[in-house]
């Protein structure tokens, strides 16, 4: 291994240690930002935004709770840190999930389909089919 390498491992793992340990510092707060919206996805938009308020509400909590107690115990300061980052969770997933249902309700679609309208669309075909090649990633060119 290279010197540069040696020395990112260390970095990373600690000197001497040479394989890199697993940060599981923001899974907690990823599994309860995506828990709560999968739990409150199927329900009306004002639930989603009442949680972002919540996560806003708990991370401003964890973050002064973290600053104050900076001086003193560690693992209260982690504690507090853990409480702010999940309420950052909370907010920046529900914030998305409302961001998203906007787009989706965006435009006539959600209303012709309660009404249970039919289309019909009569189209002339003015060119040879060609081979479209798809780059992969799932779109198409």
């Amino acid at each position: 291994m290279s010197r540069s390498a040696t020395a990112a491992t260390d970095d990373v793992a600690g000197p001497g240690k040479g394989t890199a340990a697993l940060d599981l510092r923001l899974m907690i707060p990823a599994l309860i930002g995506w828990s709560v919206v999968a739990w409150l996805s199927g329900g009306p938009s004002d639930r989603l935004a009442l949680a972002m308020a919540l996560g806003a509400v708990v991370m401003v909590i964890g973050g002064i709770r973290c600053l104050r107690r900076s001086s003193r115990a560690r693992g209260s300061v982690r504690i507090a840190g853990t409480v702010a980052l999940t309420g950052v969770a909370v907010l920046a997933v529900c914030g998305s999930a409302l961001g998203q249902r906007a787009i989706d309700r965006a435009g006539p679609i959600e209303s012709l389909a309660a009404d249970r309208a039919v289309v019909t669309l009569m189209g002339t075909v003015i060119t040879q089919p060609r081979l479209v090649v798809s780059s992969g990633r799932g779109d198409q060119s």
